[in-house]
């Protein structure tokens, strides 16, 4: 009956002010009800299921991508170590992730993992888009990923509802993220390393070491605009909508609303970061 009070209430108020044609536009305003409050009573029951889903999907596909060059090497297993590591999970959750990455790479295929995932969230594509980062992260252990490999994340993303321009725009949007992130560890070392020098020579001596051994700025400037998903000849007012769209996609206490597991709530912040990171190198650039 809850189903459908939205609809009754509706057709009544719409036949009371508009007449008989009334009822229809009542039925239509009534059923949009029916359908939220529907979303909103199942959301608490659905929630731990979705989370558990969201948590089996992201280690069963990660396992199962590590084997598809054929192999899995050192660096894809420290990397799968590492994502669980930056979870902070506790020593069942660790194991039960561990069992999951196992079993992912024996299994022929992933895609009733992903299938159980999509049918419980819908087409919540920021939960996606997350899941998406993850198998990322994973597959770009070894540097730039095999083709095969390639070609498997973009099933995934199929599999998830993603159109490919939607993908392909998650994918780029990360390796300019993974680039952002690889010179910001070599500035760092590049930085401790004139530090030490004994001939330190002041802020030209750093200028002229820099320009021979450093890191590009105007490489890593293009990561941040390529991280915000927008062109380097984007306007002050585009660069913000774009931040702001991104903050709010990566938002992790919204991701754990919509059913990420909260472990994972540490990877969502992370993302932010480099987020707003990349925001603020863009601003402090173009000096606005």
């Amino acid at each position: 009956m809850t189903t459908w009070i939205g609809k009754i209430i509706g057709a009544i108020f719409g036949f009371v002010i508009l007449g008989p044609l009334g009822i229809l536009l009542g039925l239509f305003v009534g059923h949009l009800f029916d359908r939220q409050f529907s979303n909103m009573l199942g959301h608490g029951q659905n929630q731990a299921e979705i989370q558990a889903a969201f948590f089996e999907a992201v280690f069963l596909c990660m396992g199962h991508l590590a084997k598809k060059d054929g192999r899995v090497s050192e660096n894809e297993i420290s990397a799968a170590r590492q994502i669980m590591a930056n979870m902070q999970l506790s020593e069942a959750q660790t194991l039960r992730a561990m069992e999951l990455f196992t079993e992912g790479k024996s299994l022929p295929s992933a895609d009733f993992a992903l299938e159980k995932f999509k049918s419980l969230t819908g087409r919540n594509k920021n939960l996606f888009r997350m899941f998406l980062q993850f198998q990322f992260q994973a597959a770009y252990a070894d540097g730039q990923p095999q083709e095969v490999v390639l070609a498997y994340l973009r099933h995934m993303g199929a599999k998830l509802g993603l159109t490919q321009f939607e993908f392909e725009t998650v994918l780029r949007i990360f390796q300019a993220q993974y680039s952002f992130y690889q010179q910001r560890a070599q500035y760092n070392n590049f930085y401790d390393a004139f530090t030490q020098r004994q001939n330190y020579q002041g802020y030209q001596g750093y200028q002229q070491y820099q320009g021979a051994y450093g890191p590009s700025p105007t490489s890593r400037l293009k990561d941040a605009f390529g991280l915000l998903g927008v062109a380097e000849s984007a306007t002050k007012e585009e660069v913000k909508k774009a931040y702001r769209r991104q903050m709010n996609e990566y938002h992790p206490d919204k991701l754990v609303a919509k059913g990420m597991p909260e472990s994972m709530m540490k990877a969502a912040t992370e993302k932010t970061q480099a987020i707003k990171e990349a925001y603020e190198l863009i601003n402090q650039a173009k000096g606005w």
